[in-house]
């Protein structure tokens, strides 16, 4: 194959790429759904839930730090935020 076609094969292929992976992200739209997770943070679980809209909701957060190492594991790396956290009772099992 003469370099010079090679040439325009490669730019061709490279602008076709950079065309298609915008379309693709733009056009891009997963099922969105309810996910709730159980975390087990020692005297009892704390309940993670994400709603289809990106917020998180945490339900008791058990009586240490243990829970951001379960919701390091659980949140998703971009979006590392709880939107809003429930105490169910002040008692030291649920306190964080």
């Amino acid at each position: 194959m003469p370099s010079k076609l090679y040439k325009i094969l490669l730019i061709l292929g490279i602008a076709a790429a950079i065309i298609a992976i915008p379309i693709f992200v733009a056009s891009y739209n997963p099922e969105k759904q309810l996910e709730v997770s159980f975390l087990d943070v020692g005297q009892g679980d704390a309940i993670l839930i994400q709603t289809p809209y990106g917020q998180s909701v945490l339900i008791d957060g058990g009586p240490d730090d243990s829970i951001v190492k379960r919701l390091s594991e659980d949140l998703p790396w971009w979006d590392k935020t709880i939107d809003l956290m429930v105490l169910t009772h002040p008692h030291d099992d649920q306190t964080s």
